[in-house]
């Protein structure tokens, strides 16, 4: 593995867009023991009908990962107002979960974080409700699972550390808008230097490098989001008493990626990124190749960034990014996913199968599974890739209309697309025929 690597065990929410009732998605077995191997489990599609809330399962990873990092997102009157059109209209109210397992020193340690966001109407803002972490050392079946903390209405309810004192002063009158993992993650790197960790500090900073590592790609504009958590990544390594080579690693790792991702890029890491655009110029000639040549355009943004946009040369004429073709700008993000992925990143990405080739989109899904360390998930119509998904170990679920997933499971001779299509999947309306329409398009004067 290329650093120190989060993997995501299950995830659920309700209350985003359309989806009001729970729903939870399982990358792993029921139970994590001294022998994890999630090699089998690495990858996770989501198929279903337009509308069925699909895009809410990527949108609400977003949202959890944005809480985690970034300490003034629901403070901000963008988050806001996003809110106040995405929360469902029926339960005003979000609940997010998801449960990360990392093996340290041969160890698989498991922590499970919630968040509870609710409409305060005195204040007319979106806050935080409630706020659980809990861990334990996955060392043998049936461990026991610690609590360390729960937060209700802004206070700490219960709270298991030698440093409660600590913590309860450092988030006095914070925890209704910032989450203690926001507040504390700083204070908690630090004590990285210390010769003994307890679990409240393994838990934190585990949780927030597990934040760094879930990346979500959805077809929205960059919100900016990127640049705040490169300047906390920056901080972080500016710790010179970190001592854990494992750690630092990570993080150097995360700068890279983030330079990838972003167009404001530190005049130091400028090298490091012109090395990933002749990576992105090699992927897009597989499928464009009349491209010559991606160029990076560089200007002073202040005097420790550059601001930089790409050009695309071919040969005859130049485009710059912002004029790119759709496909053009959809393989670009493709690319930075399926790079992120190798990298041991844990990968949501919405519609992966977009202005995508089928024959592409296929073996880009089969260079995932045998190539990469991270976790991909993402959502798609394309019926085609479910031959190679139905090998690989709970790799195809289905979103029905009701909010429920349904894991595919063998039927007989039955493959996945056949009873996908022919709408024998419980909650799936596909069983229709051509002459439904019939009765759309007919002209009512005939």
């Amino acid at each position: 593995m290329k650093m120190l690597q989060p993997y995501l065990l299950r995830f659920g929410f309700y209350g985003i867009k359309n989806i009001k009732e729970n729903v939870e998605l399982s990358f792993y077995k029921k139970t994590v023991d001294k022998n994890f191997d999630p090699e089998e489990f690495r990858i996770k599609s989501i198929y279903g009908e337009n509308g069925s809330g699909k895009t809410a399962i990527i949108t609400a990873v977003d949202i959890l990962r944005k809480i985690i990092l970034l300490p003034y997102y629901l403070s901000d009157s963008k988050t806001q107002e996003l809110l106040n059109h995405i929360v469902n209209k029926e339960t005003k109210e979000f609940k997010l979960y998801a449960e990360f397992c990392i093996v340290i020193n041969e160890t698989p340690k498991v922590f499970y974080y919630e968040i509870k966001v609710i409409k305060n109407h005195d204040y007319g803002l979106f806050t935080i409700k409630q706020e659980i972490l809990k861990f334990k050392n996955a060392t043998y079946y049936g461990a026991a699972t610690r609590t360390l903390y729960v937060v209700e209405n802004g206070e700490f309810k219960e709270i298991n550390t030698n440093d409660s004192d600590m913590l309860i002063n450092k988030t006095m009158n914070l925890l209704n808008m910032r989450s203690v993992v926001s507040i504390m993650r700083n204070i908690y790197i630090h004590h990285l230097v210390d010769n003994e960790l307890d679990d409240m500090s393994i838990a934190i900073r585990s949780l927030y490098l597990s934040a760094l590592s879930l990346q979500t790609f959805l077809n929205d504009g960059d919100d900016h989001s990127l640049f705040y958590i490169k300047k906390n990544i920056e901080e972080l390594n500016k710790v010179e008493r970190i001592k854990e080579d494992e750690i630092s690693d990570a993080l150097k790792q995360m700068t890279n990626v983030f330079n990838s991702l972003d167009n404001r890029i530190r005049k130091d890491d400028i090298g490091k990124y012109e090395e990933d655009i002749i990576k992105l110029t090699r992927f897009i000639k597989v499928l464009k190749s009349s491209l010559k040549n991606i160029e990076v355009d560089k200007k002073d943004l202040d005097e420790d960034h550059y601001k930089v946009s790409l050009v695309f040369d071919y040969g005859k004429y130049r485009v710059d990014q912002e004029f790119e073709s759709t496909g053009i700008k959809n393989l670009i993000r493709i690319y930075n996913a399926i790079d992120l992925v190798s990298k041991g990143f844990i990968v949501f990405i919405d519609e992966f199968d977009a202005n995508i080739n089928s024959i592409f989109f296929d073996k880009l899904i089969e260079y995932v599974q045998n190539y990469t360390d991270g976790q991909l998930c993402f959502t798609a119509h394309n019926t085609s890739s479910m031959d190679l998904l139905k090998e690989q170990k709970d790799s195809i679920n289905f979103l029905t209309y009701d909010n429920r997933i349904i894991k595919w499971t063998k039927n007989g001779h039955y493959t996945p697309d056949v009873l996908y299509r022919n709408g024998m999947i419980e909650g799936m309306p596909f069983n229709i025929y051509a002459s439904d329409f019939v009765d759309v398009f007919e002209d009512d004067n005939e």
